[in-house]
């Protein structure tokens, strides 16, 4: 079993949904329905990384969670300034992407943007 395919269990028995997406990328597989596919069903997880080391993405909402992507030198600036004008500190999980961008984990729901 390989570390993407021990992400997804991990994530799927935690109760957050888990989709393949495409081997060292982030597009949904040709012919799914992405997030749509998204399952925290192990036997449905073990067939989809059974067949190739696809890195593994999540569908956050049905988990009670949010994301925000700060994209590049920007992003990150801007949630500096947001954070230094807090009274405490914000904490989050948090994931570096491959972009040199950061994913923020937090309870709650946001709307879906572009921006």
């Amino acid at each position: 079993m390989t570390p993407k395919h021990q992400a997804a269990r991990h994530l799927a028995e935690q109760g957050i949904p888990v989709f393949p997406v495409r081997v060292n990328g982030k597009k949904p597989l040709s012919g799914s329905n992405g997030y749509r596919d998204a399952t925290t069903t192990l036997a449905q997880i073990d067939a989809w990384w059974g067949s190739a080391d696809y890195n593994v993405a999540i569908y956050p909402a049905p988990a009670g969670l949010c994301i925000i992507d700060l994209d590049g030198d920007e992003g990150l600036e801007n949630w500096q300034r947001l954070e230094d004008q807090q009274p405490e500190p914000i904490l989050t999980r948090a994931v570096e992407t491959p972009g040199g961008g950061m994913h923020l984990y937090f309870k709650g729901q946001l709307p879906a943007s572009a921006s």
